[in-house]
């Protein structure tokens, strides 16, 4: 899936994301500055800004993971989000747009479990019966 832009009035597309990793979210802030965007590229969010005009702009650098449940500070200043991955429970996290640090909010339990226990897989792939790799978590 790609995330595009349908031009009404000519019904021509314009594509946002340039290649064939799944766009997964997508959501637009409240004042129309911002779309914040996530494809899946072999397991982990690979996390997109564009700015009103659905240009693309240098965006924070997120950390590893899949990210999640976007919302928009009411200015627009500001983006919260989730983050879990391998190695870290689900966590809130917050941004400042467009290319702030990101902040934990949340420390969710590891439930007793060392964190230092955690791994992250290693990403193998395949290839499928018409010749295409697949890409797996081990």
């Amino acid at each position: 899936m790609r995330l595009a832009r349908l031009d009404l009035s000519n019904g021509e597309i314009e594509y946002f994301t340039p290649d064939d990793w799944d766009v997964e979210e997508v959501e637009l802030s409240e004042d129309g500055r911002w779309l914040a965007v996530v494809r899946n590229i072999e397991g982990y969010s690979d996390f997109v800004l564009f700015n009103g005009k659905g240009r693309r702009v240098p965006g924070p650098e997120m950390p590893r993971g899949i990210l999640g449940g976007f919302e928009f500070s009411p200015d627009g200043d500001r983006l919260a989000f989730t983050l879990t991955s391998p190695d870290r429970n689900p966590d809130v996290w917050v941004v400042d747009l467009p290319d702030g640090e990101p902040r934990r909010l949340t420390r969710s339990s590891t439930a007793g479990i060392p964190p230092r226990t955690f791994r992250r897989p290693e990403i193998v792939r395949y290839p499928s019966f018409d010749g295409l790799e697949i890409p797996a978590l081990f």
